[in-house]
C-alpha cells in the first residue's frame, strides 16, 4: 500500500480525535474506553460504537465461537459500530483513550473477524506508538 494512500486516511482519522476521545468516554466499561468509527469509500462518517457491558447477539456469537464461553460478551466498540451501519464499510478507526490520550487499540481476534465478515477494506489502529493503516 502506497504511503500516500497511507496518508490520506490517517489525515481522516486524525479529524476525528476529539470525537473519538468522546465516544469513548461514553462506554461504561470500568476499564476499557474504546471507540470505533466507521467510513464509506468516500471517506462520509457512517457509523460509531463504543464498547458496553451489555451485549449484543452478534457479539455473543463470535465470543461462543471464538472462546467457547461468553465472557467476552461485552459489547466490542468495534462490533457496535458494525452492526449500526447502514452502508458498506470500507475504513475503520479504533481508538482506546485513557486520560484524553491514546493507547494500545489493536483490535481482538473476535473484533478483526467481525470487521473482516463486514467487507471493511481498511483499518486503523493506535500500535502503543501512534496511528496505524492496515489493509485487511
Amino acid at each position: 500500500m502506497s504511503d500516500i494512500y497511507n496518508r490520506r486516511w490517517l489525515r481522516l482519522a486524525s479529524r476525528y480525535d476529539d470525537f473519538l476521545h468522546l465516544i469513548a468516554s461514553r462506554s461504561d466499561h470500568p476499564n476499557h474506553k474504546l471507540a470505533a468509527l466507521v467510513f464509506d469509500k468516500r471517506g462520509k462518517l457512517i457509523s460509531y460504537g463504543y464498547n458496553k457491558l451489555q451485549t449484543h447477539p452478534r457479539q455473543l456469537r463470535l465470543s461462543l465461537a471464538i472462546h467457547g464461553d461468553a465472557y467476552h460478551s461485552f459489547l466490542h466498540a468495534e462490533i457496535s459500530a458494525l452492526v449500526k451501519c447502514r452502508k458498506e464499510p470500507y475504513f475503520i478507526v479504533v481508538a482506546r483513550s485513557k486520560n484524553n490520550t491514546f493507547r494500545m487499540s489493536k483490535p481482538c481476534e473476535m473484533c478483526m473477524q467481525a470487521i473482516i465478515e463486514s467487507g471493511t477494506r481498511l483499518i486503523c489502529y493506535h500500535d502503543g506508538k501512534d496511528f496505524v493503516v492496515k489493509r485487511l
